[in-house]
């Protein structure tokens, strides 16, 4: 029978080992995202705030069909970025797994619309 002490190491263990495979995984979907990825166009659409994080929410058409997602954390200033439109890569296979460059804002909109948005007058 295992002690309390043997069985609270190994649950620390097993924590442990959980947080890194999640960790590694991140890094290789985004390794792979930026490899294997097809850019397109996303609107910011708020940030969600929780006790000690933010969570960026995005709108975007691939394929005529519309997914609205979260991605990481909300950048800096994010009140004067809402409802605009960013340059953004995700994965053919699996459009839910997307990576978004704020540093590279979309205003042309020409290209805007021919991603799927309807842009008011």
């Amino acid at each position: 029978m295992l002690s309390k002490k043997n069985l609270s190491k190994i649950i620390l263990l097993v924590i442990l080992i959980s947080v890194v495979v999640v960790f590694v995984k991140g890094y290789q979907t985004n390794n792979e995202i930026k490899k294997n990825g097809v850019d397109g166009i996303c609107k910011f659409m708020y940030c969600k705030q929780f006790p000690k994080t933010t969570e960026a929410n995005f709108a975007y058409y691939i394929e005529g069909k519309l997914y609205k997602n979260s991605f990481s954390s909300c950048p800096d200033n994010y009140e004067n970025l809402e409802g605009h439109y960013f340059e953004m890569r995700y994965l053919k296979e699996d459009p839910n797994k997307f990576i978004v460059d704020f540093a590279k804002e979309i205003i042309d909109t020409v290209k805007i619309r021919s991603s799927g948005f309807k842009l008011q007058k």
